[in-house]
């Protein structure tokens, strides 16, 4: 199970680039650096909450959960997929 489905992808990477640098607050300034240098790997660019959810249904039993559907190639989520757990499920 890749860390990849729970990306919010170009839309969070993408958030400032309509606003001018100048005009953020120092908190969105610091927020705008972190993302200009870690891009896609930065943690707000994963909805966590969501994958924090899943985990714990896997963890109780679930044999069937719902993740996003992440297309790396245009970097947007795309649906859903099912995924079936198994006895060792890697994340």
């Amino acid at each position: 199970m890749s860390q990849d489905n729970w990306q919010i992808g170009v839309d969070f990477v993408d958030q400032f680039e309509k606003f001018k640098f100048e005009t953020l607050t120092n908190d969105q300034k610091k927020l705008y650096q972190e993302i200009a240098e870690y891009k896609w790997d930065h943690p707000q660019n994963f909805d966590l909450a969501n994958c924090h959810q899943v985990l714990a249904k896997i963890t109780n039993g679930e044999t069937e959960v719902k993740l996003s559907n992440f297309n790396l190639v245009d970097g947007t989520r795309n649906g859903e997929k099912i995924f079936q757990p198994t006895q060792i499920t890697i994340f």
